[in-house]
């Protein structure tokens, strides 16, 4: 069920949407269904333009009412709300389009939504009526355009294109339905007849699974951006959203200025489905050429930073990746300040330069606009670890869940920190699983299950990159070969270092103390406190962390990490963490 503020507060009111309930201090006002709908909507828009149509659309759908009966209930909510303190009204008259709510609204607790909950979307890859290389690139990339276009809106809640990837060969919709956790799903098809695109798409919605909106559309091949904005309003349309103007101008932000330029950023996309290095160099050529017709698609400058950054990961080059990857996202939210895909992937950048505190402030704040965002939640899953919110960052999962249960975060090393390893290894995605389960196991008094799980899976990789040396290194430790584990893992810092991700080196330091090299696993565990990674938790539980706990100088170390994670906390409290997170204390180790 679709969680929402269950208590709205402006001025000395209370609005409580799922009891139908109006106070202004503390007593009760009444007001008709249709009234009391109309407040809700406006509330929580608030400040944003609601034009006539949404409105009637949303108050009285499949009937045609005069927009008399609009103005009539408008009417009656100022009656009931009467003046602002300053002497204004609460609901402001935008003259021919619509209305917009005025005063300052804060959200309080959480509930399941009452009469309507944010409706749950998938929109599962195009089918190809028959092979044809030249259009084979939509099948995919055009609907998870359309999805991505459609994520940015408030009123609903869109499922991941990799869920829909894995649920396209399901036998039917409701078995689709019932997997993903969703209230409506689209479908469609692809066929090209010279220059001509043929698509035919329909959305079905529950309980009956029905299709409730249909539409064959007939496009030149190089006009894919019109048909795209064609089905994503006519979603819009048939699912009845209220969106606020903000959000229509962000679905139109979401298209190129030229088909070319859309042309080849579904392209690309197509090709870094398959994400090995050598099919992200051509995904970012393609986008080039997309940003050569069209410089401030900032879309596509999102992608190229999300790809830059795997090059820098994995991409063996003397090249500073990262620093290209951080001008790209620069640039797209130069664009577009509220891009969901730059939101969702720039954590990772600023995690990597450290400023995860920086980054759980902007997500945090991100997130009292758009409660209903599973991404923005994923997000918080990781920069409130590094911050040392650990207990903020389960939570933030929790709820990231309870909007999209498919959804994956990285709440596993969240686990692994609180040294709540059973849950850890419960959390972790052992389908590509590589370290981190293995050595939660080895903490369990399990090794040689972690032995086992390793051997086997260093069978499908070459111990060349970070993670994969850590594998190599604790087999060593567990097989009890403390030189050889060390002599692995030491020419892999700089490498660590270079990628500036402090995480790998936190499983370095811990390898460094199980092998009795108590203050070589200090050095680094300091490398990692300065690098952004607030680990107290990990420092005073963990069992391999033995050895650096008895080093001279620990003690200073763990109150130098815990001086940050109270900066870092007083900074999550400001920006409203307790509140949104549902936290009432510090939620770092004591």
């Amino acid at each position: 069920m679709t969680e929402r503020p269950s208590e709205y507060v402006f001025d000395e009111f209370h609005l409580y949407p799922g009891e139908q309930r109006l106070t202004r201090a503390d007593e009760a006002l009444s007001l008709p269904p249709k009234a009391f709908q109309l407040l809700v909507l406006l509330v929580r828009e608030s400040g944003h333009l609601l034009d006539k149509e949404r409105i009637l659309k949303a108050l009285w759908p499949d009937t045609f009412v005069e927009e008399a009966n609009l103005a009539n209930n408008v009417s009656l909510l100022r009656k009931t709300l009467g003046k602002k303190r300053d002497g204004g009204n609460y609901i402001e008259t935008v003259s021919r389009r619509g209305y917009r709510f005025s005063a300052g609204v804060r959200q309080d607790g959480a509930a399941p939504a009452g009469e309507a909950p944010v409706p749950r979307l998938i929109v599962l890859p195009f089918r190809l009526l028959r092979p044809d290389e030249e259009i084979s690139f939509l099948a995919h990339s055009l609907p998870d355009a359309i999805a991505n276009s459609l994520s940015g809106t408030n009123g609903l809640l869109v499922r991941s294109s990799l869920l829909a990837a894995r649920l396209a060969s399901a036998p039917d919709i409701r078995q689709v339905a019932a997997e993903a956790h969703v209230d409506a799903v689209l479908t469609g098809t692809l066929l090209r007849a010279g220059e001509i695109l043929r698509v035919s798409v329909q959305l079905a919605e529950a309980p009956d699974w029905a299709v409730r909106w249909a539409k064959d559309y007939q496009e030149p091949v190089q006009d894919l951006f019109r048909l795209h904005d064609s089905v994503v309003d006519g979603v819009v349309q048939s699912l009845t959203l209220i969106l606020t103007e903000h959000e229509k101008a962000g679905l139109r932000r979401n298209l190129p200025a030229t088909a070319r330029a859309f042309e080849y950023y579904l392209r690309a996309h197509e090709v870094a489905r398959d994400r090995t290095v050598e099919n992200v160099r051509v995904a970012l050529s393609l986008y080039k050429v997309c940003l050569e017709d069209d410089p401030e698609y900032a879309p596509a400058w999102a992608q190229m930073g999300r790809y830059y950054r795997f090059l820098d990961k994995f991409g063996g080059e003397h090249v500073d990746y990262l620093a290209l990857a951080e001008q790209a996202f620069e640039r797209a939210f130069a664009l577009d300040p509220d891009l969901p895909i730059a939101h969702r992937f720039y954590i990772q950048i600023e995690a990597d330069r450290g400023r995860a505190k920086e980054a759980m402030v902007r997500l945090l704040k991100r997130v009292s606009d758009r409660r209903t965002d599973p991404e923005l939640y994923a997000g918080l899953v990781l920069a409130c670890r590094f911050s040392g919110e650990l207990r903020a960052s389960v939570r933030a999962h929790e709820i990231a869940q309870s909007l999209d249960p498919n959804i994956e975060t990285s709440v596993a090393h969240t686990w692994f920190l609180l040294g709540e390893y059973d849950r850890a290894i419960d959390s972790y995605r052992m389908g590509t699983g590589y370290y981190m389960d293995a050595a939660a196991l080895a903490c369990l008094g399990r090794s040689q299950a972690g032995l086992s799980l390793l051997k086997r899976r260093l069978k499908l990789h070459v111990p060349a990159s970070c993670i994969e040396s850590l594998m190599c290194s604790l087999v060593a430790l567990l097989e009890g070969d403390r030189d050889e584990a060390l002599r692995i893992i030491e020419p892999m810092i700089p490498i660590a270092e270079k990628h500036r991700d402090p995480e790998p080196l936190l499983y370095m330091a811990r390898h460094h103390s199980r092998a009795g090299a108590g203050a070589r696993a200090l050095d680094l565990a300091g490398r990692v406190i300065r690098r952004g990674l607030l680990c107290s938790a990990s420092l005073l539980r963990d069992p391999w962390m033995e050895s650096l706990r008895q080093t001279q100088g620990f003690a200073a170390l763990l109150e130098e990490c815990r001086a940050r994670e109270r900066e870092a906390h007083a900074a999550f409290v400001e920006a409203g963490g307790e509140r949104l997170l549902g936290q009432r204390k510090s939620l770092t180790t004591t």
